[in-house]
């Protein structure tokens, strides 16, 4: 019997046809679910750096506002993701940001968002769907967030004394952070409630708070230049005292008149030391309120006198170990950092105070004002702009 050849080959053929072609469908479905995979990730990523980059250029300026950029996130990725797509975290490894391994002046900015791809051909495999994720890394340069001491409305690392008004209608309001960085340290408020029944309360952001709750204990924060936690502002104002030309004075008294230049030091480097006993203000110098004038005392029992507004950012460094009194009126803009004062007291006479005040002991004495937390520009950035906020990979990041 003779067998057809032709008959035999085709029959072989589609033989072969029927083994291969589940392969190559099989081959065409990881083709298309993973072409999937690969365009939702472009498409995730592109979402996490446009947000990244928009929440960051937000948090940037004068200290870096992570809650502001989250939020920015938050909005911009609910605007531009094309899938279901969720952010996952912001790492922030010290509270803020990420940390740079080679300049403590550098951090990131860290994003993370996921998304579930489903899956077209694997399903049928038991894979319904593909977790993938997708970081952006963005650097933050400069000294945005280097300073996170003055991000507070008050510091004190050994006792807070606010005493009544001489007025009974007179009072004090504060809007921001009052922390202590030491567990020991005291907070005393006399008669500030109602018949002085209770000794800690204050009104801040217009509720009732107890200044010596424990919730406003920091130890993440620190008064002291020396301590490494203030390593950073430490080197930021030697640096200052190193490249800025020391005013001589032949006097103990300072106006307005000298803090016209963008930093003054008052140099303590010879045997004749020059003591600072007096600062009066009685101008308001400068009425740009991007500027920043910055004031180096080291020596001197100091009495300043605001008797004017002041609307510049004014910085005030008082590294003496002395007495520093306070006297203000009018609308104030100024950061107080007195590191190694004895104590600062301050006497308010209806005035409003933008700023940040650290030191060892703070007592706000009779009189009525507002005290309001806003952060310096000690960036090192001039004009605190988002300048030089790029995307970065994750080489130089301390994680």
């Amino acid at each position: 019997m003779k067998i057809n050849q032709g008959n035999s080959q085709r029959g072989a053929f589609l033989i072969l046809v029927a083994f291969l072609l589940p392969l190559i469908m099989a081959m065409l479905g990881f083709v298309i679910d993973f072409g999937n995979v690969y365009w939702h990730k472009s498409v995730l990523q592109n979402c996490a750096d446009a947000s990244a980059l928009g929440g960051a250029k937000v948090g940037a300026g004068k200290q870096f506002n992570d809650k502001a950029a989250d939020e920015k996130v938050a909005e911009l990725h609910d605007k531009n993701k094309r899938y279901a797509s969720e952010i996952k975290k912001y790492q922030k490894h010290n509270g803020r940001y990420c940390d740079s391994k080679s300049n403590s002046k550098v951090h990131y900015y860290v994003v993370t968002m996921t998304e579930k791809v489903p899956m077209y051909f694997l399903r049928y495999f038991g894979f319904k769907e593909m977790e993938i994720e997708a970081s952006c890394i963005v650097r933050i340069p400069g000294g945005g967030g280097s300073f996170p001491l003055f991000d507070n409305l008050i510091t004190y690392s050994k006792k807070l004394y606010i005493t009544p008004s001489y007025t009974n209608d007179a009072k004090k309001t504060f809007k921001g952070n009052i922390y202590k960085t030491k567990s020991y340290a005291e907070g005393t408020v006399l008669n500030y409630i109602v018949n002085g029944t209770d000794l800690h309360l204050i009104k801040n952001n217009g509720e009732a708070v107890d200044i010596n709750d424990s919730k406003n204990y920091h130890d993440e924060f620190a008064v002291e230049l020396d301590d490494p936690k203030n390593k950073d502002l430490q080197a930021y104002i030697e640096e200052l005292r190193k490249n800025t030309k020391k005013t001589s004075t032949t006097t103990q008294k300072l106006t307005e008149d000298d803090l016209k230049e963008p930093v003054t030091y008052i140099y303590d480097d010879d045997s004749n030391k020059r003591l600072v006993s007096q600062i009066d203000i009685n101008n308001d110098f400068d009425t740009n309120p991007n500027n920043t004038h910055i004031l180096i005392v080291t020596d001197g029992a100091v009495n300043l006198n605001f008797n004017s507004n002041v609307t510049c950012k004014l910085i005030i460094i008082n590294l003496s170990s002395q007495n520093f009194a306070i006297n203000s009126k009018g609308k104030i803009h100024a950061t107080i950092y007195a590191p190694n004062v004895s104590q600062i007291v301050w006497n308010p006479s209806n005035s409003d105070f933008y700023g940040s005040i650290v030191a060892p002991q703070v007592e706000l004495q009779g009189g009525s004002g507002n005290f309001i937390h806003e952060s310096p520009d000690l960036s090192g950035d001039s004009n605190g702009t988002s300048n030089g906020i790029t995307l970065a990979n994750g080489d130089d990041v301390a994680w």
